[in-house]
């Protein structure tokens, strides 16, 4: 059996970012590096690990979490991006004789992004079903 835990984080300060302005009757938006503080993220993440049959099959769980705040300038107003991610995972591995393993892999997750400066550029992204 085993299982890992891990926790990380970073706090920025004087971070590049990508600033954006759109023009309004043309429509047209320039993006810009740009010098930024402030900003945060969050990691944490857990796994279990176990076998189904000694040496022939084991089963792996994992799920993820993460946070973030980030800053950047849309129109020369600061928006502070909020985003959410949380993804579950598992691997099956399959050991018919000892020198051939057969892996599975199936993950799932979801990410949530809400902008300060409009609700209206916020996204829902589902990251649906990867199997491999």
């Amino acid at each position: 059996m085993n299982l890992y835990v891990g926790l990380n984080g970073t706090k920025y300060v004087n971070q590049i970012v990508n600033s954006q302005s759109t023009n309004a009757q043309t429509l047209v938006t320039v993006i810009k590096p740009e010098n930024l503080s402030g900003g945060q993220n969050f990691n944490s993440y857990m796994g279990f690990g176990f076998p189904l049959k000694k040496t022939k099959a084991t089963l792996d769980l994992n799920a993820n979490v993460s946070l973030g705040k980030n800053p950047a300038k849309i129109n020369d107003i600061l928006n502070e991006a909020k985003t959410q991610g949380f993804n579950v995972g598992g691997r099956l591995s399959l050991t018919p004789v000892d020198w051939l393993t057969f892996y599975g892999n199936a993950n799932f997750g979801v990410t949530n992004t809400e902008f300060s400066i409009s609700s209206i550029r916020n996204q829902f992204i589902n990251n649906n079903l990867g199997v491999s």
